[in-house]
């Protein structure tokens, strides 16, 4: 009977569009995403600029960019 309840519970959760009050500045950050693997495993970089919340277009990579890790 408990675990019924908590599916029941899980099932019909409450949902609602939680639209938050955001400050719209036009920043264009550069966001650096990855993870340096030591050893000769490949180490994967993405660079990005930031968006707008309310823009639903897939962030575009940095272009013609040059990255070099250093220990």
């Amino acid at each position: 009977m408990k675990r019924f309840f908590y599916i029941l519970i899980f099932i019909s959760g409450c949902k609602e569009v939680y639209t938050p009050h955001l400050k719209n500045a036009n920043y264009n950050y550069l966001v650096v995403e990855g993870n340096i693997v030591a050893g000769n495993d490949s180490t994967i970089i993405h660079l990005t600029r930031t968006v707008t919340v309310s823009d639903t277009s897939i962030a575009q990579p940095e272009t013609n960019a040059t990255v070099a890790v250093e220990s």
